[in-house]
Formats: structure tokens, C-alpha cells, sequence
């Protein structure tokens, strides 16, 4: 089985793909292993939600703590990526539900890696600057 957190350290990113049947013991720990193997650079973060339809109240408590997980360990950006047959319900779900970076909700796989790629690259720059 896939791990649903995964760090690209060459590209400063974290991508987790939800699954509800994941728990948040596994998902914390996952989380921290990922985070180490970003040695401390500055980060963005990838929500892969398109296997969801609804954003139920379990989903967006495990949301939030694994987004409050984070924040603090040099997170620059955030973004959703919702399958986009539901990208209408889904980005509305996501700004009812007040979830962390609720306005950056995408439904391109490749859109979505744009974003965060120009995010942390601009972020970069700021830091060498």
C-alpha cells in the first residue's frame, strides 16, 4: 500500500492524498518522518482530496490537525486538489467549512503543482535575497 504522505525534497513539497480510513496516529507520524526529510527548508503542501465528495465533520478536524501540524515547520502554501466532477461542491465546501488556504482549490493535478511550484520558487528567492 502507497503511504498517503509523501515528501519531494528536491521540490520542497509534502503531498497527502486523504483517505478516511487512515488514522491520525499514522498520519501525524508519517507527517513528522516527511518533514525531517525536508531538513528544516521552507515548504509547500499539496491536499489531494478528490477521493472525498463531502467534506464531513471527522474529515475536517483531521484536516486541521495535520494542516496546525505543519504550519510551524515552515509551510509557505497550501492547496486543494479536488476531483473536477465536484469542483463546485468541493470549493465550496472547502470556503463553508473555513479550512486553512480555502481559496486555493484546484482541480488540475498539473494546475495544482504550477501553483505551489511558483510558490515555493518565489519563496526561495525571497530567502537567498
Amino acid at each position: 500500500m502507497e503511504h498517503p504522505i509523501i515528501a519531494f525534497p528536491s521540490e520542497n513539497r509534502i503531498e497527502w492524498s486523504y483517505r478516511r480510513e487512515d488514522s491520525v496516529m499514522l498520519l501525524l507520524e508519517l507527517i513528522e518522518k516527511n518533514l525531517l526529510l525536508l531538513q528544516g527548508n521552507p515548504f509547500v503542501f499539496l491536499v489531494d482530496i478528490r477521493l472525498i465528495r463531502y467534506i464531513l465533520p471527522d474529515d475536517k478536524k483531521i484536516i486541521f490537525q495535520l494542516i496546525h501540524q505543519i504550519k510551524s515547520h515552515g509551510l509557505v502554501g497550501l492547496a486543494y486538489l479536488v476531483d473536477f466532477r465536484n469542483y463546485i461542491r468541493m470549493q465550496t465546501l472547502i470556503s463553508l467549512n473555513q479550512l486553512p488556504f480555502k481559496e486555493v482549490v484546484f482541480k488540475r493535478e498539473d494546475e495544482a503543482r504550477k501553483y505551489l511550484n511558483d510558490l515555493i520558487t518565489d519563496s526561495l528567492k525571497k530567502c537567498i535575497l
